[in-house]
């Protein structure tokens, strides 16, 4: 059986003025985010996807998903704006028997490229300590094939199988996970509606098509 368990974000923001930042823990079963408006929901949200590497399952630009408050600047607790010079997003996650890895990827900075995504194998938001670290990549060709990919190594640790479904040149390509993943994330206005739309956006590979048989 598969399984993805949310268990810690931190976001981390570094501007002009200081260090400013966020951190989420979440409990097995329903987590109910709850806050007034701009406090911040939309932005945890989102940062979950971008830890993940989904986030072109929100559409076909490869910008980074987040609001100015994580790429360009933000208003400071005494109400004044400052410039954002780097953040960058945290996820520990848990896969299939208790297996725990921690994500970290800049969504902003001078030099890191932000498709590479740093893996640590071990509980480091949670309990802190010293594991073994990998690097893997999104938003790139072979993302779900090639070890190096950042899907290839969550599919291990969720135990999911990927499957291959048909594409229009009668090709065979693998169903990426942006697919699935549009479906467990519902904006509250608009529901589903625009799920086709989204989830059509990945621009690396044609629309595929569905054999009833």
């Amino acid at each position: 059986m598969s399984r993805l368990q949310l268990r810690r974000l931190r976001l981390r923001v570094q501007t002009e003025a200081g260090p400013h930042g966020a951190d989420l823990e979440f409990w097995p079963g329903l987590n109910v985010l709850e806050a007034r408006n701009s406090r911040g929901k939309s932005i945890c949200t989102q940062a979950v996807l971008y830890g993940l590497g989904m986030e072109a399952m929100l559409g076909p630009r490869h910008d980074v998903p987040l609001p100015d408050a994580m790429t360009t600047r933000l208003r400071t607790r005494e109400g004044a704006w400052a410039r954002v010079l780097e953040s960058q997003v945290w996820l520990e996650i848990e896969g299939v028997d208790g297996r725990v890895a921690n994500l970290a990827r800049w969504a902003k900075h001078p030099t890191i490229d932000r498709r590479l995504v740093s893996v640590w194998d071990g509980p480091v938001l949670t309990d802190g300590g010293a594991y073994a670290q990998h690097d893997h990549l999104v938003r790139d060709e072979g993302v779900v094939t090639r070890e190096v990919g950042l899907h290839h190594f969550l599919a291990g640790l969720m135990g999911w199988q990927i499957p291959e479904i048909l594409r229009t040149d009668g090709r065979t390509t693998p169903l990426y996970p942006e697919y699935m993943f549009a479906l467990l994330f519902v904006e509250q206005r608009g529901g589903w509606s625009g799920l086709q739309a989204l989830a059509w956006a990945r621009g690396e590979q044609e629309r595929p098509t569905y054999d009833p048989t």
